[in-house]
């Protein structure tokens, strides 16, 4: 347990980069270490340069880093940059 307030939600953040099609994709790998995610792993592409991740759907969750990462590629390896970029939502992580 981590020294932290109650309601805090203390995360190990990761970041991959995908070049696709002259582009770089970001992707932010999130280890929860605290709050009611504790021990997930959530892998999300960033929306361009801002820190808001695209659409919930292209996200990758699972119990092992390597897992949700594989997750999230699964879901975008058919769309290109700008397509990952078109999806109209953007989502703060929970």
């Amino acid at each position: 347990m981590y020294p932290v307030q109650s309601g805090d939600k203390l995360y190990r953040v990761t970041r991959y980069d995908l070049q696709r099609g002259g582009f770089i994709v970001m992707i932010e790998l999130r280890f929860y270490l605290s709050g009611p995610q504790q021990g997930l792993y959530v892998a999300a592409p960033l929306y361009k340069i801002e820190d808001y991740p695209v659409s919930e759907s292209l996200w990758g969750k699972a119990a092992t880093e390597g897992a949700a990462l594989h997750e999230c590629l699964q879901k975008i390896k058919h769309l290109s940059a700008q397509e990952i970029y078109s999806f109209p939502e953007k989502y703060p992580f929970a």
